[in-house]
Parts: structure tokens; C-alpha cells; sequence
């Protein structure tokens, strides 16, 4: 019937802890106020905003969401999604500037993942 089924966002814990209380005032507000909401509406395409696959192991299949602010920074919000029939979550393990937000979120990743993929 063309109902869309709204993802659950899941953080990992220490989204709160250490990466949010060091990103600039205005990325903490849209962390809350923007990014949740355009995940759990669309993580695939994040409402058109940019971001990208990751290709590499251990996050091979994750995905990003890619942000610039206004000092030409780039930062990264790093989530995969877990898209079954049962399960529709998206898990958000790192936000912090381009290589600190991958070097975060392969220290965080599940111990699922890093076997999966052979690490």
C-alpha cells in the first residue's frame, strides 16, 4: 500500500559523551534537531544531503552522512542501517571531524562486524 516504514535511530553511547561536547554549538543543535530526524526518515539517501558508502574494511557497507559547516570543516556522522523485515534501525557509532569520526567508529564498531569482515 505505499506506507513508509520510519527507521529507528539508535546512538552509540559515547555519541553523547565525547563526540557531541566537542563539535562546534551549532552541530550539537543540528545533531538533535536535524540529523536524527532525516535518518530515521531517510538513511539511504539522508533526504538528499551528502554522504557516501564506505568501501573499506572494517566498515565496509556503513554509510555517512557528510558535513561542512561554515569554517569549511568537514565532518563526518558515521551509522550503518539494519534494514529487515523486521528490523528497520539505523545505529550512528561516531560524529566527529572526517578522520577522527572513521578512527572512532572502527574502535566501536561491533566485534560482529570486525569478524565479519576478517579483522
Amino acid at each position: 500500500m505505499g506506507i513508509a516504514s520510519n527507521f529507528h535511530v539508535q546512538n552509540h553511547p559515547l555519541i553523547r559523551k565525547q563526540d557531541l561536547p566537542n563539535l562546534p554549538k551549532e552541530l550539537q543543535e543540528d545533531f538533535d534537531e536535524i540529523f536524527l530526524d532525516i535518518l530515521n526518515e531517510d538513511p539511504y539517501d539522508r533526504c538528499g544531503f551528502p554522504g557516501h558508502i564506505l568501501t573499506r574494511d572494517p566498515l565496509k557497507g556503513w554509510r555517512t552522512f557528510d558535513i561542512i559547516d561554515e569554517h569549511k570543516i568537514a565532518y563526518r556522522l558515521v551509522y550503518r542501517i539494519i534494514d529487515t523485515p523486521s528490523i528497520k534501525r539505523v545505529e550512528i557509532v561516531s560524529f566527529d571531524s572526517h578522520d577522527s569520526a572513521y578512527s572512532k567508529a572502527e574502535a566501536r564498531a561491533p566485534r560482529e562486524t570486525v569478524r565479519k569482515w576478517g579483522r
